[in-house]
């Protein structure tokens, strides 16, 4: 079998079977790349593009998430554009093949669901691959950078300034992320970023420690700024990252110490008073002592 380098395009959500398909195809000796980045920009995509450029086969780790996610379908349509050959294996569920455009519903595929039959079936479509053909000139047109809802959410949070409805909004947003079958990894990231918000509303920032306490920790959380009511008060500094955030205070939990405190200060205040007139009182008594006569006289 000769040696190919392979592309493979898969959902974040696919990142678990993704990895064990490139296990099996570098067992065959193929080259396999793949994207581990969680996010980026032209750079990013222009590298992508790079490698599908450069690849004689594109894989698709074929299932309803790769299917609905715009980045696989951009790198799809390029590598079609690009006439490489394509190698469907499902990794999981996805839609009837008159859902799926043509060329992908029609092309030969494997199906990864099943552990028994992927190494033999995948070797089987290896061997029977066609070699890529030159690359066109003139080439087509790159696609864009595919804008995900992830990307769109992390750019509301860049915002400066956000309300507390706007706030409220977006931690709903981001809380719809976190389901497993969602994107909960990058969802996890932009709560501790809205976290550490200088402008972060004491009811929002109250919701994101439920969430992330409830949460697996998989690693060392950033230390977040206290939240605040209004106005809004600068972050900590950078010298006490290492302390927890501190408590989010209200204004009834700080009032019931006060008025301890100045109860406790009055009864000292009258306490003080009645001792100073006791003796006062004392001091103000008259001298008196009893002659030889046994009669008591006060001076």
């Amino acid at each position: 079998m000769s040696r190919r380098l392979i592309f493979l395009s898969y959902s974040r959500r696919d990142a678990d079977a993704a990895a064990s398909l490139a296990v099996e195809l570098d067992q065959f000796g193929q080259e396999v790349w793949l994207d581990k980045q969680l996010s980026g920009g032209q750079i990013w995509w222009d590298t992508i593009l790079d490698q599908i450029r450069n690849c004689d086969c594109f894989v698709l780790a074929q299932s309803r998430a790769s299917l609905e996610s715009k980045a696989c379908m951009s790198e799809l349509e390029y590598a079609y554009s690009l006439g490489k050959p394509l190698l469907p294996v499902m990794v999981g569920d996805t839609p009837p093949d008159g859902l799926l455009k043509r060329y992908l519903a029609e092309a030969q595929r494997v199906d990864a669901r099943d552990s028994s039959k992927i190494t033999h079936d995948l070797a089987r479509a290896l061997l029977s691959f066609p070699a890529a053909p030159p690359l066109p000139d003139p080439l087509p047109a790159p696609p864009p950078v595919p804008i995900t809802y992830m990307d769109k959410l992390s750019t509301k949070l860049e915002q400066p300034e956000l309300n507390m409805s706007e706030q409220r909004n977006l931690l709903a947003d981001i809380k719809a992320q976190l389901a497993p079958e969602r994107e909960p990894e990058a969802a996890g990231e932009l709560l501790r970023l809205m976290r550490r918000r200088h402008d972060l509303f004491a009811s929002v920032a109250a919701e994101i420690d439920e969430l992330q306490a409830a949460a697996p920790q998989t690693a060392v959380e950033t230390p977040t700024a206290p939240a605040v009511q209004a106005p809004a008060v600068a972050p900590a500094p950078q010298a006490a990252a290492a302390a927890p955030a501190p408590p989010v205070v209200h204004a009834a939990a700080e009032a019931a110490p006060r008025k301890r405190s100045r109860w406790v200060t009055g009864l000292a205040i009258f306490g003080a008073i009645v001792l100073a007139l006791v003796i006062i009182g004392m001091l103000n008594q008259p001298d008196c002592f009893t002659d030889i006569f046994g009669n008591v006289i006060c001076e």
